[in-house]
């Protein structure tokens, strides 16, 4: 089995080990970063390949950065009747996911004639 150097751990390891570890390391400075902007952690999700997703509950923060275009919507949901969207946005790296209810702007009223 051959070995790479990883700079992150600062010694030799497996190719595997390599991915995961630097994934992790990644990922920790990430969720650190979240907390510093009062974003609320809830999850991680590993995937295919070595690549973790942060998992964020909806709060004023992320309403934010949908808001201010920082964050794109990737896909939705109903559930009961009412439409959720997914969101998605990168902190150092990491993709940062979460879910928040539609709003809709002020809706216009039509009239119509009957």
């Amino acid at each position: 089995m051959s070995k790479e150097y990883s700079e992150v751990a600062g010694r030799e390891m497996n190719k595997e080990t390599k991915a995961v570890y630097e994934a992790a390391v990644k990922l920790e400075l990430a969720m650190l970063e979240c907390e510093e902007m009062d974003l609320e952690v809830t999850g991680v999700e590993w995937g295919g390949g070595y690549q973790p997703r942060i998992i964020l509950r909806e709060n004023y923060k992320t309403k934010r950065f949908v808001k201010s275009g920082a964050a794109q919507v990737f896909g939705m949901k109903t559930r009961a009747g009412v439409r959720y969207d997914f969101y998605q946005m990168q902190v150092r790296g990491v993709k940062c996911i979460w879910e928040g209810e539609r709003n809709y702007p002020n809706k216009v009223k039509h009239k119509y004639k009957h």
